[in-house]
């Protein structure tokens, strides 16, 4: 049963987002909502385990799949999700530019490709929907995957370069040398950015109750950054584990607490007495 301190601090924190994020701050059950399907059908050829994992979309929580009863009876690993998810949403006002700006770009580098190539490019990037689409089909089987897709972007590429002449060219050239490194930049990069920021405050969760953190906690972080979890987002387990160690070090020294979301979440956990005085 779960104790009247870890109920009103989850009660707390529920009103803590409806505050800082506003009344339409709600949670959402994925195997409830459309949306979730239509996203888990677009990421399995990445990650067909997209419903296994709670995530944020703008200012709500879509809890993962099959998790309705531990939401309303595991009060503190409620709370721990909440307070995590609350760092993305504090989070998504710099973050969506982070995400957006490169996607745009790569998306004003097609328009040429569509407007000049016609149907001719339609139908290759109907070969990269193949690609797709055999992904979702394989989701485990890449072999099938990535052909189809590099043979749709190769074909959409040359045949708009054939159609405008070759004076697209030089823009080609450009766009492979910086859409790319932009696209890493902001999807991979600064999601490992947020989700960093947001394991840290489910890592500090513990250090305020308990005084530790486990390694067996650092070692799932990083098996999730550095696998398919999170579509491979940081590769490097050694930079991944530095990164994780850095934050924890911050957890135990108190810097965490100059982030203004950590303070609230503290404040909250120091408030129900589910934390003793840490620093």
């Amino acid at each position: 049963m779960p104790r009247p301190m870890e109920i009103k601090a989850g009660d707390l924190l529920i009103d803590l987002c409806q505050k800082e994020f506003g009344e339409d701050s709600q949670d959402h059950y994925k195997e409830d909502e459309k949306s979730s399907k239509v996203l888990a059908h677009l990421s399995a050829p990445f990650n067909p385990r997209y419903l296994s994992f709670t995530t944020t979309r703008g200012n709500s929580i879509y809890w993962s799949a099959g998790n309705k009863a531990d939401v309303l009876n595991r009060e503190w690993w409620t709370f721990k999700v909440r307070a995590h998810e609350g760092q993305h949403m504090w989070d998504w006002p710099w973050l969506k530019w982070v995400y957006g700006l490169p996607h745009l770009l790569l998306i004003a580098f097609l328009i040429p490709f569509v407007v000049f190539g016609k149907l001719w490019a339609l139908a290759c990037i109907g070969m990269l929907l193949a690609g797709l689409g055999i992904g979702y089909i394989f989701p485990r089987n890449k072999a099938w995957f990535f052909p189809w897709s590099i043979a749709g972007a190769a074909a959409c590429v040359g045949i708009g370069i054939w159609k405008t002449q070759w004076a697209t060219v030089w823009l080609g050239a450009g766009a492979l040398c910086v859409t790319p490194a932009l696209n890493w930049l902001g999807f991979a990069m600064g999601r490992a950015i947020a989700e960093l920021r947001g394991y840290t405050i489910s890592m500090a969760c513990n250090h305020w109750r308990y005084g530790h953190i486990n390694r067996s906690t650092v070692d799932w972080i990083v098996r999730h950054f550095t696998g398919p979890s999170y579509y491979f987002m940081l590769p490097w387990k050694w930079l991944a584990t530095k990164l994780v160690l850095r934050q924890i070090k911050k957890i135990e020294d108190g810097r965490i607490l100059k982030s203004p979301w950590a303070n609230k979440v503290y404040a909250i956990m120091r408030e129900t007495n589910i934390a003793p005085e840490r620093y």
